[in-house]
């Protein structure tokens, strides 16, 4: 296939859009498009490589897999091998073990269905995994394998005119389970099977001969519009996704040269492509954990990741391996890259078979030390799983914690999923337990009709039902108070974020309000747990920060305790009106002083980590909290 210039000026386009995007997202919002251009110039490229070679009669799977192989697998390896160099001289076990787990996974194209089980694409913590990156690595590479036997039986069976025809039915059936997810609350972000059909409608572009000609400027135009419209708020990927696609296509189709795209810039960026995506995330993640996050590191991050993904093209995709391979088994077990991806994932199952090697000679003792405190922090309830309900799984109904007639429940969202379990283990001395009413991300709801949707119905229910439940009269109410009120702060900070209106908090302010009403009148004793301090970023992050500083770790600050009181100022300006209107039935519980000093809130506290990410204390703190409502309780 001739070398197009048109085609390296979208992967330039692609890339530069993720790589902006990635650092500067509020400059560019709709830049991580630029996956969906990759995929659609993937389908035309794999699309006109099999059925030229099928046409022509000499197909080789060995052959085509050598190649996909050559081209991709050496630069990833030489980025695997980078990162497990620093992680054994940077990083703490604990995340050299993490490290190593998205090596294998990426190592062998399954890093997507690690991330999908995982937080979602655009999450807080998504700056914490190294290689989030290499998901879409393994989307391409998933589809490398099955899509050329697809058309090879399709054309052998049903006849070259009929591949188009097949390749269509696999598109609707992709974007049919693409928009089914979306209208049911399901993560198919990180799925081939949401994915392919991006991948096949670039084979549009092969089979595509239009009558008359589709200016190329009508695809570009698209792109750029896609960049503007569409930013992380948007369902992803949905209907939507058409508009950068087919935009991507058009370019395709229309096959024509322009000055604009043949500037040596461009396509120096656009031939280093894969290798600028490779390296830039690894750089946007050291950034982020060494707390660069001006707008000038923004700047030296991108021209690092530009340069060292060109010096990358330069050195490693420009070497010519082997591929022509007359056997699968040939191919196993004589080609180099496949070797590298051998060793790479043997040392990193042997990180991970031995924790991250807490005996590294290049630890610190005092890491060490920390980071075994850490794994007894990470503790999570053992009824998380089963006890606290989401968007899957929204039976209205408790789950009891060591009690099948407790006296004892606890409301909230993920942050009263861990003070449930420790209430419990303290209660089940006397024979007591509580009954467990927990939503992940649901905000205090109560007498909301459709603002909230399923969180909403499924509040409205089991208040009613602990107000109702004689054998209950006290209440426990534990929630993320200001993520709900203003968004999640991880991205903004040290600035506050912004995310929702007035009229969401009020009504948020206004159910929390008619729940603690409710409840007192009914006779319940409540117990409204204060907002938990959260962190810019997570416990991890600072104390690998601290570490590769060389600062002590025997206290980490993680926000001072100014920002703490902007955080928490409207919830808190809450919490003193309800308390001047002397209502004896609801309790207040400050837990402050767990987490702050008179200056500052802490990640790690006397050798001692307090959270389990940035924002979520995990059970031995939360046993703490759980002492102090028992003891209030008791007075």
């Amino acid at each position: 296939m001739k070398f197009r210039s048109d085609i390296n000026a979208l992967r330039a386009l692609a890339v530069v859009s993720v790589v902006f995007f990635h650092f500067t997202p509020n400059l560019l919002p709709g830049g991580f498009i630029g996956v969906d251009i990759f995929f659609v110039i993937s389908g035309f490229l794999m699309t006109s490589i099999i059925m030229g070679k099928l046409q022509q009669g000499c197909f080789s799977f060995t052959n085509f897999y050598a190649a996909r192989l050559a081209r991709i697998v050496p630069a990833l390896i030489i980025l695997l091998i980078v990162l497990l160099v620093i992680g054994w001289f940077y990083l703490a076990p604990q995340s050299l073990d993490t490290l190593a787990q998205q090596i294998r996974y990426s190592a062998t194209f399954t890093s997507n269905l690690l991330f999908h089980e995982q937080a979602g694409y655009f999450d807080s913590v998504s700056r914490d995994k190294w290689l989030l990156h290499t998901w879409s690595l393994s989307v391409e590479w998933q589809f490398y394998i099955i899509y050329p036997i697809y058309l090879v039986l399709t054309a052998r069976y049903l006849g070259h005119k009929n591949v188009l025809f097949a390749i269509n039915v696999l598109i609707i059936l992709s974007l049919t389970f693409c928009i089914y997810s979306q209208f049911n609350g399901d993560n198919s972000y990180f799925l081939l099977q949401a994915r392919a059909w991006e991948m096949m409608l670039g084979s549009w572009a092969y089979f595509w001969k239009p009558s008359c000609k589709i200016p190329a400027s009508v695809g570009w135009f698209g792109l750029i519009i896609s960049l503007v419209l569409i930013d992380e708020t948007k369902v992803w990927p949905s209907l939507w996704t058409l508009l950068p696609t087919i935009s991507a296509l058009l370019v395709l189709v229309s096959a024509k040269r322009s000055r604009l795209a043949e500037i040596t810039v461009v396509q120096k960026i656009g031939l280093s492509s894969y290798s600028i995506y490779l390296w830039h995330w690894p750089v946007v993640v050291l950034f982020y954990k060494l707390g660069l996050n001006e707008n000038v590191h923004y700047l030296i991050g991108i021209l690092t990741s530009v340069a060292v993904g060109y010096i990358s093209y330069l050195t490693v995709e420009q070497v010519q391996f082997r591929r022509d391979f007359q056997s699968a088994k040939q191919l196993l077990l004589g080609s180099t890259p496949v070797l590298g991806v051998v060793i790479v994932v043997l040392v990193a199952k042997a990180i991970n078979s031995n924790d991250g090697f807490t005996t590294r000679a290049t630890l610190d003792k005092e890491l060490t030390q920390v980071y075994e405190q850490l794994k007894r922090e990470k503790q999570k309830s053992p009824k998380r799983k089963e006890c606290h309900r989401n968007i899957s799984d929204q039976i209205a109904e408790p789950c009891y914690l060591f009690s099948e007639d407790p006296s004892w429940a606890i409301i909230g969202d993920s942050h009263a999923a861990e003070l449930a379990y420790s209430m419990a283990e303290k209660l089940k001395v006397n024979d007591n337990g509580i009954a467990q009413y927990t939503f992940a991300n649901c905000p205090p709801s109560f007498k909301q009709k459709d603002d909230f949707s399923a969180c909403t119905h499924w509040t409205n229910i089991i208040v009613n039902d602990i107000a109702q439940n004689k054998g209950i009269d006290k209440v426990v109410i534990a929630f993320r108070y200001s993520m709900h009120l203003y968004g999640d702060n991880e991205k903004t900070y040290p600035e506050l974020p912004k995310e929702h209106t007035d009229s969401r908090r009020d009504k948020i302010l206004n159910s929390l309000n008619q729940t603690l009403n409710l409840l007192s009148s009914a006779g319940k004793k409540v117990y409204m747990i204060m907002p938990v301090p959260e962190m810019g970023q997570s416990v991890q992050t600072l104390i690998d920060k601290a570490a590769m500083r060389s600062e002590s770790l025997t206290n980490i600050e993680s926000a001072p305790l100014t920002y703490t009181y902007k955080r928490n100022e409207t919830i808190n300006r809450f919490i003193q009106e309800y308390s001047e209107e002397d209502n004896k039935a609801v309790h207040m519980i400050d837990i402050e002083d767990i987490f702050c000093g008179k200056f500052s809130c802490y990640a790690v506290r006397e050798g001692a980590p307090l959270y389990y990410d940035h924002n979520h204390p995990g059970l031995p703190v939360t046993g703490i909290i759980a002492t102090r409502v028992l003891n209030r309780a008791n007075q």
